[in-house]
């Protein structure tokens, strides 16, 4: 193992602190990160389409922090992060964390229903765009939590409709950056290219993690995530050390002519990664890592270096995180080969979602000898070396293009559509191996131009379905609930 940097040995001793029982106000998330950005104030910090050093990055943030607090502003308010380009992502985050406010994952180009509905549901007091600008809002709700160390927002899926939003302590995310330094690894000289947007979580491993080490971020336009061979052409030219990113784009790579670098270490996760996929990208990378984690456990929670394309799973938990097998009774699994539903534990857990007390309790539950927990949904068996192989979802959530998607939360959205009687939606894979939803509808009075409009309306693009189908009715099992398993369209393609 490489030598760490003198900021990673102050997030050694950050963690050690709160370990001993100091009050987790008393070390800020921006102490930390003003100390670690001082180590390195004349390196590079950004580079790409934008070039700046730490010294740079941190006046623009110091700037915007000035302008959050002269909006009066209490400590602890919510500020929803509204940015596309990758060093606007990382000044609004430090200028959240410098102003002791608490960012909210949002980006852009979100529908304009679900987007108030957010900033309600966080109670967000401000808005940040990618200009920078900040907004406060008219309605906005001064939250003032002097002893909050809360570091972040996220949002995910709902089955009722409805987006749910992720709390994530300050203390969490500094141990999940604490241990991703170490696994897969992120040292001074490393170049990492933030390709992944803002209203992922895992966007800040790009963007705050190599500021801990001193670490290049690797800025590109936003078109990258969508055009392979400008990503291509852009990786060439600028050379990343480590690029994040899902299956789903790795595959767009390859089938545009990538030829990868054998100086370049993946991050792959998101979704699964097939055995296909795996083989290509070993036979042109340095170095290849699966990783797994929901929102719900900060960023990551376990990692895998595939050196057998045969051979993929989840592998082993990051640092200071636990990770454990419970049948339907919920009792412990330890046999390998038997599934059951995986749980998360350990210092990166959430504190739960925010003002929803109800879904918090039903995910996040309490056991006396293992603590506390996150139930994930995710059906798992343990292998023979107690490596977690991943067996699919016990509910109806999905991913598309490292989206997670309740089907529920789709359906909940598109019944409220004027005319719609029932709809039933589901994930189908097209010939080319790429997934998308089709949805199913009866209603006679709706039709499929009002139900497209509504779903652009009202649902991010990935979770609008491709294809919409009428239906005088739909399957029902003998129990009486929807068999999507007999539904079918004629066409598969878009």
């Amino acid at each position: 193992m490489r030598e760490s940097s003198n900021a990673g040995r102050l997030l050694d001793s950050w963690e050690s602190i709160t370990r001993a029982g100091e009050v987790a106000r008393a070390v800020k998330l921006k102490h930390f990160l003003k100390h670690a950005i001082s180590q390195h104030s004349e390196r590079t910090a950004v580079d790409g389409e934008s070039a700046m050093t730490y010294a740079q990055i941190e006046k623009r943030a110091d700037a915007l922090a000035f302008d959050i607090g002269r909006s009066g502003m209490n400590a602890g308010s919510h500020v929803a992060i509204e940015t596309d380009s990758a060093v606007n992502s990382a000044i609004a985050l430090l200028g959240c964390y410098f102003a002791d406010v608490v960012p909210v994952l949002v980006g852009v180009n979100l529908p304009e229903s679900q987007l108030e509905i957010m900033l309600s549901q966080s109670m967000c007091a401000a808005r940040i765009n990618d200009e920078l600008e900040l907004y406060t809002l008219s309605t906005k709700s001064m939250i003032p939590v002097p002893d909050s160390a809360t570091g972040y927002l996220v949002f995910t899926s709902g089955s009722t409709g409805f987006p749910k939003a992720v709390v994530v302590s300050e203390r969490a995310l500094l141990a999940r950056l604490r241990a991703l330094r170490d696994l897969p690894g992120l040292h001074t000289h490393d170049r990492m290219l933030s390709l992944t947007s803002i209203n992922f979580d895992i966007s800040l491993a790009e963007l705050l993690l190599p500021m801990t080490v001193g670490a290049v971020i690797v800025a590109g336009d936003p078109s990258l995530r969508r055009d392979p061979h400008l990503c291509s052409e852009f990786m060439a030219e600028y050379r990343p050390s480590i690029v994040q990113a899902t299956p789903s784009f790795w595959k767009l790579m390859l089938a545009s002519h990538w030829d990868g670098s054998d100086r370049t270490t993946i991050w792959c996760g998101g979704e699964t990664m097939t055995n296909e996929i795996a083989s290509r990208l070993l036979n042109c990378v340095d170095n290849l890592w699966n990783l797994y984690g929901p929102s719900e456990a900060t960023i990551w929670a376990s990692t895998q270096r595939v050196t057998d394309s045969t051979n993929i799973n989840l592998g082993k938990p990051l640092r200071e995180t636990k990770m454990g097998v419970v049948d339907a009774e919920g009792r412990a699994v330890t046999l390998s080969g038997v599934m059951g539903q995986l749980w998360i534990g350990g210092a990166g857990l959430a504190d739960g979602y925010f003002q929803n007390s109800e879904s918090t309790m039903r995910a996040f539950v309490k056991d006396q000898l293992l603590g506390r927990r996150y139930l994930t949904g995710d059906l798992v068996s343990l292998g023979d070396n107690s490596e977690l192989i991943f067996h699919g979802r016990s509910d109806d959530q999905v991913k598309i293009r490292g989206h997670r998607v309740e089907l529920g939360h789709v359906e909940a959205i598109l019944e409220r559509c004027p005319g719609v009687e029932e709809i039933a939606v589901k994930l189908v894979e097209r010939s080319d191996g790429r997934p998308q939803l089709e949805a199913y509808w009866v209603g006679p009075d709706a039709k499929e131009q009002e139900l497209r409009q509504w779903a652009r309306d009202h649902l991010i693009q990935p979770m609008r379905p491709a294809r919409f189908s009428e239906r005088t009715s739909l399957p029902r099992s003998r129990a009486g609930k929807i068999d999507k398993s007999l539904l079918r369209t004629e066409h598969q393609e878009c």
